[in-house]
């Protein structure tokens, strides 16, 4: 691209409503209107058999969880009131639709569509969960999306009638906020591993937003004391928590083993489970340090990585590399908008973020030298981001490529043995490279 131009090139983040739609994917009974052209339902298909191989966007018997409303220029306004409440009446008819999320284009939300009066006059629409999503496209990307998807749904959520000062058992736990981009074994494996490693600390994992689960079980929310919030969760979080009055704390993302103790930690002071995290960090160190005897020394010791994705896998990532003996050398957030930490550790590294991806190709290649693994979503190899002389490992979102069919979780200890493998696989052992090197 000619230098002049690459102010103009795509941007390193995805729009907002990537974001809304991988929240929609992670509730299988949720479906999604968006007062949209037809292109927001081939949105889907960027999410659907793509990046999620166990995806329920798109369906062939013609039960999409992607809804559109045609709209287009001509029937921006009043035009498409019918064709809308058309649409909104089989979706509230529809048995197998357990909840209903709204949002809209741009246009839409521009002329100010009445939609809370329109809905009202659809027949048993009190019969469903009506939920609407803040149509943000032009102020904010994906991870907001995401974020605003669960604010809103925690809002709207139908919890048990219960006083907010009534006892609770703080034993009883609820995950709020992670980020569950696909249904395949990479996600699945990771929510596997938290709810292991709190039930160690004799908690009871009662909800999990988002893990795949219906609407029904993330209502059990308010079964529980001690609400755990995950960085894509802090709003929805403090709005449950305000609601059923449990335990408020805010945590980091359990990345890698330092991160991961402080996590545990931290849940085990809310919960009175103090002596208890540390018994059990100190078994899982002693479980899952010793596979790195030889690894380190053959593969990993000395590495350069970068690194392009989620912020909030940042401050872990940098941890990981230490722990391995690495370093990393180039950090750059998937999203327009600066990323903040929420006073927990931020990474040593200096954090890119709104790049374009010409530029970002430009500066990549000007370290070549200095970079011997770019970790980072699709992206970076469809817009031709990484050179060919570094090693390449997909990660996030969107993975076009790597699929996770087995227990493959990133979090927690077994996620950090899991993840610490996949980057070696990126390497030959040094010793090996020496021998061909003399061959």
């Amino acid at each position: 691209m000619q230098p002049e131009l690459a102010p103009y090139s795509r941007r390193c983040t995805f729009p907002y409503l990537h974001g809304v739609y991988l929240a929609v994917n992670a509730i299988p009974d949720a479906y999604l209107l968006v007062d949209a052209p037809s292109c927001a339902f081939q949105k889907a298909e960027q999410v659907f058999a793509t990046h999620d191989l166990m995806s329920t966007l798109v369906d062939a018997g013609t039960r999409h969880r992607i809804v559109h409303t045609g709209l287009h220029v001509d029937n921006v306004v009043d035009a498409n009131r019918d064709r809308h409440l058309a649409i909104v009446r089989e979706l509230v008819a529809a048995p197998f639709v357990g909840t209903l999320l709204y949002t809209a284009f741009p246009m839409a939300v521009v002329i100010g569509t009445p939609y809370e009066n329109w809905y009202a006059e659809v027949p048993g629409i009190e019969s469903k969960l009506v939920v609407p999503v803040p149509g943000l496209s032009l102020e904010a990307d994906w991870l907001r999306g995401y974020e605003e998807t669960l604010r809103a749904l925690a809002e709207r959520i139908r919890l048990p009638d219960a006083p907010r000062d009534a006892p609770r058992d703080a034993s009883k736990v609820a995950i709020v906020g992670y980020f569950m981009d696909r249904n395949e074994e990479d996600h699945l494996g990771n929510v596997r591993e938290l709810r292991r490693l709190l039930g160690a600390l004799g908690l009871d994992v009662v909800s999990v937003w988002l893990d795949g689960s219906p609407v029904a079980d993330l209502a059990r929310v308010a079964e529980a004391g001690t609400i755990l919030s995950f960085p894509r969760g802090r709003k929805a979080a403090e709005v449950l928590a305000g609601r059923t009055g449990a335990r408020l704390v805010h945590c980091e993302l359990p990345f890698g083993t330092d991160a991961t103790g402080r996590w545990l930690r931290a849940a085990g002071a809310a919960c009175g489970r103090e002596e208890a995290a540390e018994a059990v960090v100190r078994e899982e160190l002693s479980r899952c340090m010793p596979w790195l005897r030889w690894l380190v020394p053959k593969r990993l010791a000395h590495g350069r990585w970068a690194f392009a994705g989620d912020p909030a896998l940042m401050p872990g990532l940098c941890e990981i590399a230490a722990v391995v003996g690495a370093r990393v050398e180039l950090l750059v957030s998937w999203t327009v908008h600066a990323p903040g930490w929420d006073g927990f550790p931020a990474p040593a590294v200096e954090v890119l973020h709104g790049q374009g991806t010409a530029g970002l190709h430009d500066l990549v290649a000007a370290r070549a030298g200095d970079i011997d693994l770019f970790i980072g979503n699709h992206q970076a190899v469809h817009d031709r981001i990484v050179p060919e002389q570094i090693a390449y490992m997909e990660f996030g979102f969107p993975s076009l490529m790597h699929h996770a069919i087995a227990d493959e979780p990133y979090l927690g200890y077994r996620g950090f043995n899991r993840f610490v493998n996949r980057v070696a696989d990126q390497f030959y052992d040094w010793d090996l490279e020496a021998e061909e090197a003399d061959v």
